[in-house]
């Protein structure tokens, strides 16, 4: 069933206060990387969307001082103003603005986060508005990857790691 279906909203809905009431959790995410769904399936991501603000506001009704977010990806540098969109879309659904990312998979990075833009975390501000900025998921390789499959090889360093934790705490 598609995120259209109304058996699929309050099945999803069951399932996010289940686990809130299980768990009692200081977050909750109700989506993760959504922005690859409106790159891959926009029709989807639009009842997605549709689904999300009627999850965000019921969830938000029974706890109102939890805070409840999708997450997306901070991709490629050339696709930003796509995935600004999005966060934007669903920002209003959206008590933090989280982001996934792994910078040294960015184009023009390769491994080294000397090349990762000035501006890769602080551009978040803009979006997020009065709302907080979170880091979901992070990470950097610390030696060099190797994609056989793909003849992709990316290399990594201990030295470009510990620069990009330095980078990320700053910003």
């Amino acid at each position: 069933r598609g995120f259209d279906s109304k058996a699929l909203r309050k099945a999803y809905l069951r399932y996010c206060l289940d686990m809130i009431e299980r768990f009692d959790p200081d977050y909750m995410a109700y989506g993760i990387e959504v922005d690859l769904l409106a790159q891959n399936d926009p029709d989807q991501f639009d009842a997605f969307a549709k689904m999300a603000k009627r999850i965000y506001r019921k969830i938000k009704r029974r706890y109102p001082q939890l805070p409840v977010f999708p997450t997306f990806t901070l991709g490629q540098p050339f696709d930003f103003d796509e995935r600004r969109a999005v966060m934007e879309r669903l920002l209003p659904y959206s008590d933090i603005l989280a982001i996934s990312t792994y910078p040294y998979l960015a184009a023009g990075v390769d491994g080294n986060p000397a090349n990762i833009p000035d501006d890769w975390f602080t551009r978040l501000a803009d979006i997020a508005g009065d709302k907080r900025v979170a880091i979901a998921e992070t990470g950097y390789a610390a030696e060099t990857l190797e994609f056989e499959t793909l003849d992709w090889t990316i290399p990594g360093r201990p030295s470009w790691q510990k620069r990009y934790l330095k980078t990320l705490l700053r910003d």
